[in-house]
């Protein structure tokens, strides 16, 4: 019941002390949400075993904004449908006890459907990959080869145009994640720099601190802005602005705390190289052409 703005300082919050469980329990509570609108008739018994934690929702959608054909359809079935395809990025592999799959259905857009997040015949699973950051979310792919799920388990659609969204400023979100992040940093840079106490790095991180504070307060701003109403062309262009100019004050907060760091700061036990990587992390996060667009060029 929480409001929009409310939800996005919650993430913050989580972001500051922890990236990967901000970004593992948005997918859970995004996919509640959708369920709980989606008119699902299993809807009933899946919101509460959710709330309760019995179960745990990861999602399994990034390919729906990929440009080409699609990578993973659903074709009606009897009793339901059959998905075919690839799934790049799904997150939470042994952690997360089912999976919200984002497929095309031809001639109606996506669908979304409920299934267990563990092999089972006509799905499998990579190894966790390899990346650079955020480890502990332990990404996967899938790969759907005749899937059968029933008709009951299908949970929801994307009406709201949200995974086909042609606007980068639609996808503003991640904005909430890199404020958190940048927290973390100007934590450690205000630490490393008051050890030494030079004064013209103290007045540097002063600045820093009032720029992030601006940025914060400029972004739900523009959120509260866009939750009373259709947002239009100029709200969507500021919220897609507000997410590159944040993301470039963050990357320069996080890289001004490895330099105040020194070499100790390249130690995987200190979190200031891990705080650059996170905020990197969301470059590539909830992006469609627009956004990505706007963050290459941004940067």
């Amino acid at each position: 019941g929480a409001d929009g703005a409310t939800v996005l300082q919650v993430t913050e919050t989580f972001a500051r002390y922890c990236a990967v469980t901000a970004f593992l329990l948005v997918q859970h509570t995004g996919v509640c949400r959708s369920i709980a609108v989606g008119g699902s008739p299993i809807a009933a018994d899946l919101l509460p075993a959710l709330a309760r934690g019995e179960m745990i929702a990861g999602i399994g959608a990034a390919q729906l904004r990929r440009a080409g054909p699609p990578m993973l359809r659903a074709a009606a079935v009897d009793g339901g449908y059959q998905l075919d395809g690839r799934v790049p990025w799904v997150s939470g592999y042994g952690l997360m006890t089912h999976l919200a799959l984002g497929a095309m259905v031809e001639g109606v857009g996506p669908l979304f459907f409920w299934v267990p997040f563990r092999e089972a015949p006509g799905i499998r699973f990579s190894e966790p990959q390899d990346l650079a950051v955020m480890r502990a979310a332990s990404t996967v792919s899938a790969v759907c080869e005749g899937l059968f799920v029933p008709q009951a388990n299908l949970i929801g659609d994307d009406a709201g145009g949200y995974w086909q969204a042609q606007h980068g400023g639609a996808l503003a979100n991640p904005t909430a994640f890199v404020l958190g992040i940048g927290a973390a940093s100007l934590d450690g840079l205000r630490t490393a720099v008051e050890r030494v106490g030079r004064p013209p790095q103290l007045a540097y991180v002063q600045e820093l601190t009032d720029s992030l504070a601006a940025a914060r307060s400029h972004f739900y701003d523009l959120v509260q802005a866009s939750s009373l109403g259709s947002a239009s062309p100029d709200l969507l262009d500021a919220l897609l602005d507000a997410r590159v100019s944040t993301t470039r004050l963050v990357l320069r907060i996080a890289e001004a705390a490895i330099a105040a760091e020194g070499g100790g700061a390249h130690l995987r036990t200190n979190p200031a190289q891990r705080h650059l990587r996170e905020a990197a992390f969301f470059l590539t996060v909830t992006v469609n052409p627009a956004a990505r667009e706007a963050l290459v060029l941004g940067m």
